[in-house]
């Protein structure tokens, strides 16, 4: 996959297991899909990790989602990044910034 993404795990652990560390779980991971279903990590620009006990079938559950160019936009936006950067971000990842009309800015 090429272009902005969303990614989620879902780590179904043994009850057993009394750790959930979701930082170490998440990051080799993202290490080991890097270069195979996405370029590099900069292609993640939201994160979602989840963390559930389970009596059977423990298994970690993976969704790659593709990001509309207007959805990252709207979010790096929201967390203060300039138009430029967002440009800048998205002429990295082989995109534009799509055109805004005045219906889009009123929402």
């Amino acid at each position: 996959m090429d272009g902005p993404l969303a990614v989620t795990f879902r780590f179904l652990l043994p009850i057993k297991q009394r750790l959930c560390d979701l930082d170490g779980l998440v990051e080799p991971f993202l290490n080991a899909l890097k270069g195979r279903c996405f370029r590099d990590d900069i292609n993640v620009v939201e994160l979602h990790a989840y963390c559930e006990r389970v009596n059977e079938n423990p298994r970690i559950d993976l969704w790659l989602e593709d990001r509309p160019t207007y959805e990252v936009a709207e979010k790096l936006r929201k967390c203060g990044v300039t138009r430029e950067r967002a440009e800048e971000f998205l002429r990295e990842q082989g995109k534009s910034l799509p055109s805004v009309t005045s219906k889009e800015r009123e929402r």
